[in-house]
């Protein structure tokens, strides 16, 4: 999405959209468990252009308008003759006033000062990124540095933070990458869960450096990320794609992958949020489950008791409460494998850099979909 460059369908829609049902309720959550005195809830990755979209004037008087057109379009719903439309309007109405009151009461001078608040109370861990989103490894070593270079002060200049880890776009690497990481200040970042053989119970130090590598478990991520396989094709969830063109409301739910449009159900908000506690109970057993088995198999324990610190120089370790003051303990480095590493003179990093875990003769590059697997328009 770029700003200036279309709105319907494909355009700025989109990110009011996600503004809307994704990022006002998601800080609004954040917002009330840092009330409550919680912290280190999460990690959240915000990539530069992102943050460029939700600070940009054009956009956050683009948003004020969507949601007001939004309530607009409730009321119009809400005064048609039949029962279907009242009640989607009256629904619509409550969901675009509490949106357009919490937008007008925190974010009417960007998402900067909602971030940077709940980062300053240790809400949750930031990840940042490059500037732009073209695949990393496929860039000159010079352009990739400035990218991440100027990304990582892109977020420093906005939250008064600097990310120490990173989710490159479509988790892409290729050996020499870490080195440019330790040298912009970079301890960990993400690579796709077949990038490490699909066994993602660990980080691991990439190569001769102190950088870590941590792998998406798919097992885990595919349950709220795959339409297929996962959480949000459930039948009772609200269909993103069917409209109403009376109004450019979204009426409808799920119902089932191969219905037509025209035949699905109306969206019903108590089967939904049924379907979310039971999605949520699943969600917390399958995580803690894989989180049992992992030890088994490793012979330790694969869980976190407390929350994991990017500022140990990329070697592991833990945050532990000294006083009013936080620190440091590191964990040697074969915590993050899952065999000791070999010494580094005996250790043939040249097609291996995850500590053994990409068997020599694979191809360099990962991403999304891990090496020498060539990227569809989805891995799902």
């Amino acid at each position: 999405m770029l700003a200036n460059h279309g709105r319907w369908p494909v355009g700025e829609e989109w990110i009011y959209q996600s503004w809307a049902a994704s990022y006002i309720p998601l800080a609004a959550a954040l917002r009330r468990l840092a009330d409550e005195g919680r912290s280190h809830l999460l990690t959240l990755g915000i990539t530069p252009v992102l943050a460029a979209q939700l600070d940009d004037p054009h956009c956050l008087a683009g948003m004020h308008h969507w949601l007001g057109n939004w309530q607009i379009r409730a009321h119009e719903a809400a005064g048609m003759p039949d029962a279907a439309h009242r009640e989607l309007g009256a629904r619509e109405h409550r969901a675009s006033a509490a949106a357009l009151e919490d937008f007008e009461t925190h974010w009417q001078h960007g998402a900067s000062p909602v971030f940077r608040d709940l980062i300053d109370r240790e809400a949750f861990e930031l990840l940042g990124g490059p500037l732009a989103h073209p695949f990393q490894p496929l860039l000159d070593p010079r352009l990739r540095a400035f990218s991440l270079r100027e990304g990582l002060a892109d977020a420093h200049a906005r939250w008064n933070h600097t990310p120490t880890g990173i989710w490159g776009p479509e988790c892409g690497y290729t050996p020499g990458m870490e080195r440019g990481y330790a040298e912009a200040g970079v301890t960990h970042f993400m690579v796709d869960g077949p990038a490490l053989r699909g066994d993602t119970s660990l980080g691991r130090p990439v190569r001769e450096s102190d950088v870590v590598a941590f792998g998406r478990d798919l097992q885990v991520s595919y349950r709220v990320w795959s339409p297929k396989s996962g959480y949000p094709g459930h039948a009772a969830y609200r269909d993103f794609h069917t409209y109403d063109h009376e109004t450019g409301l979204k009426p409808s739910r799920v119902t089932g992958r191969t219905v037509d449009s025209a035949d699905k159900l109306p969206y019903d908000p108590e089967l939904a949020a049924a379907a979310v506690d039971k999605h949520v109970a699943d969600f917390v057993e399958t995580v803690r489950a894989r989180l049992r088995s992992e030890s088994t198999r490793i012979g330790r324990d694969a869980s976190w008791s407390q929350h994991s610190t990017p500022n140990c120089s990329g070697t592991g370790g833990t945050k532990a409460r000294s006083g009013s003051k936080n620190s440091c303990v590191r964990s040697p480095k074969p915590e993050f494998a899952s065999a000791p590493s070999p010494t580094p003179r005996n250790r043939d990093t040249s097609a291996n850099p995850f500590n053994s875990r990409i068997r020599p003769g694979d191809r360099a590059r990962t991403g999304a979909c891990g090496p020498a697997i060539r990227c569809p328009t989805s891995c799902n």
